[in-house]
């Protein structure tokens, strides 16, 4: 019984002892990790990229409703700046337009006649004025010799005032006549001037409308490049809030490269770097190269899957836009794989 229970003492007194001696052990065995310096070494980060124009595509619509009566262009097709694309009916655009010509005219016209009057017209009025002074002056010498004849009592008194009668008829019809020829000389009242010349202002205004809803009637390519779709037909109906814009075109004259960096690698990309571009269209050629020329302001989710078996479908990437050094072998819309060559760093090594 006692050698029992000094067994139990012993062993109890052990395992306290290898309790506390457990940490300096640990301390003794475990060897304290050190960093050193790794040889300088090249990196590369991995990317996939699409092919796109100057800019990304562009999406052209009617700025008006209208039925389509002529697609002037197929997909494919190169175009310049100003080209027509596609044209509506605007035959009732053209009447609008005729309208507000025949409006602009008539004002012009109100204002000409306000400002100067007639030739003919005043000929007329003078002439008419002439004849009036003319029978004014036989009919005074008239009167004169009536106003004789009653001092001698030759005459009736009743013959002398129907004369006097007369004469100031003949008076009173030419001051209107004066009147008349006067106001033909004399300039028009410079408020019916002004409204003369708001009437002209509105009207033309109402004409720039017209003629900007007749332009809106044909589709104007905005610059130079290559359709990609055409999106309507001769008949259809459109409108500006059409599903797909009418057609689609790029501007390819310089083609660049998006790519999609992930962000775990963000930080390692630079403008300037140079990177290798290798198409997926499976054949052996040696890779282009290029160079990144600007990096997008932030971080989107990922849209482009680069098929790789070790990819993540839910990290967000940084776009980067990439300028190839020849453009001969890049398809618009085509996908790439991107190798950025980072630059040399000195990196820990445990």
């Amino acid at each position: 019984m006692k050698q029992g229970l000094i067994g139990l003492l012993l062993i109890t007194v052990a395992s306290g002892a290898a309790i506390g001696l457990r940490p300096r052990l640990q301390a003794w065995t475990t060897p304290t990790p050190t960093i050193t310096e790794a040889s300088s070494r090249v990196q590369r980060v991995f990317a996939v990229g699409i092919v796109e124009g100057r800019s990304s595509s562009v999406g052209t619509r009617f700025e008006t409703a209208g039925r389509v009566t002529e697609v002037h262009v197929e997909e494919g097709d190169r175009i310049e700046a100003g080209q027509r694309l596609a044209s509506l009916d605007t035959q009732e655009l053209q009447y609008r337009r005729d309208l507000a010509q025949a409006k602009l005219d008539h004002a012009v016209a109100q204002l000409g006649a306000a400002n100067h009057s007639h030739e003919e017209e005043r000929n007329m009025a003078q002439a008419r004025l002439d004849a009036k002074r003319a029978v004014l002056g036989r009919e005074e010498k008239t009167l004169g010799r009536f106003n004789k004849l009653l001092e001698n009592r030759a005459i009736s008194l009743q013959k002398h005032d129907d004369q006097l009668a007369t004469v100031d008829v003949m008076r009173a019809e030419t001051r209107s006549l004066e009147a008349e020829l006067q106001l033909l000389d004399s300039p028009s009242k410079p408020s019916e001037v002004q409204a003369l010349h708001a009437m002209i202002a509105a009207a033309e205004s109402e004409l720039r409308l017209a003629d900007l809803e007749l332009q809106r009637g044909h589709l104007v390519a905005a610059t130079s490049g290559v359709i990609l779709n055409v999106n309507i037909q001769v008949g259809e109906w459109v409108s500006r809030q059409s599903a797909l814009p009418a057609v689609v075109s790029v501007d390819d004259s310089q083609l660049r490269i998006k790519a999609f960096v992930e962000e775990a690698d963000a930080s390692l990309v630079n403008a300037g770097q140079p990177v290798q571009i290798r198409k997926r269209s499976g054949d052996a050629s040696q890779p282009l190269t290029g160079h990144i020329t600007r990096l997008g302001p932030q971080f989107d989710m990922k849209q482009v899957m680069n098929r790789r078996s070790d990819e993540r479908f839910d990290v967000r990437t940084r776009e980067c836009w990439i300028a190839p050094s020849s453009q001969s072998d890049l398809v618009l819309g085509a996908h790439v794989d991107i190798l950025i060559e980072l630059d040399r760093q000195r990196s820990p090594q445990l």
